[in-house]
């Protein structure tokens, strides 16, 4: 079974079983360009999915979960039994594990990153959401200078919750087209819809 496959069928159980979560696919994070494969925002939580499908190389596992666990409150990773054992034997054991055996099971439940990156979080921020905590000369420099400066400043803490609002913003317009054109079961030209972001012209 493909990635693709999979997280089709995972959306739903995901929604089935989230009410009132934000769902986002393929967002990208991280200074090294990294593309999550599903993003679950719910009650001020990131919670993060790395879907591995039958045919995946798992080589690159372990420098994806590194990203991932400094930016995600949450990690997980979805797979079938053929990958099973390696993604275990591979993955930290904060990572969680979900086995999709026919239906959906949580074979270990991830644990919450107490760690994160501001680096990484922020990044997630465009100029306008931290320009506030710059000041004047500072809201001209590179958008990667004005991220690492307001990081510095900020507390962890204040960090998660723009960046938070950041990707709610961004995530939650998209997500409600998704939800709006969707029959009961998620398809896969849906996936296309949870992807990007909604350009506001003024």
């Amino acid at each position: 079974m493909s990635a693709n496959e999979i997280k089709i069928k995972f959306i739903d159980w995901l929604l089935d079983n989230n009410e009132g979560a934000i769902l986002s696919n393929e967002l990208l994070f991280s200074k090294n360009k990294r593309r999550a494969d599903l993003v679950l925002l719910l009650k001020n939580q990131t919670i993060s999915f790395e879907i591995k499908g039958d045919l995946d190389n798992l080589k690159c596992l372990q420098q994806q979960l590194k990203d991932y666990l400094i930016t995600f409150d949450e990690v997980n990773i979805v797979c079938t039994n053929k990958l099973f054992k390696k993604i275990c034997a591979l993955s930290p054991k904060r990572v969680g594990i979900i086995l999709f055996d026919k239906k959906f099971k949580t074979i270990r439940s991830a644990k919450i990153n107490k760690k994160l990156s501001k680096i990484s979080l922020i990044q997630f921020c465009k100029p306008n959401a931290i320009s506030k905590f710059l000041n004047k000369n500072q809201k001209h420099l590179p958008t990667e200078e004005m991220r690492a400066i307001a990081a510095n400043k900020l507390t962890l803490k204040d960090v998660k919750n723009i960046s938070y609002q950041s990707l709610t913003k961004k995530i939650n317009p998209i997500y409600k087209i998704f939800l709006k054109d969707k029959g009961k079961f998620t398809i896969k030209e849906d996936l296309l819809n949870l992807i990007g972001e909604i350009k506001v012209i003024r």
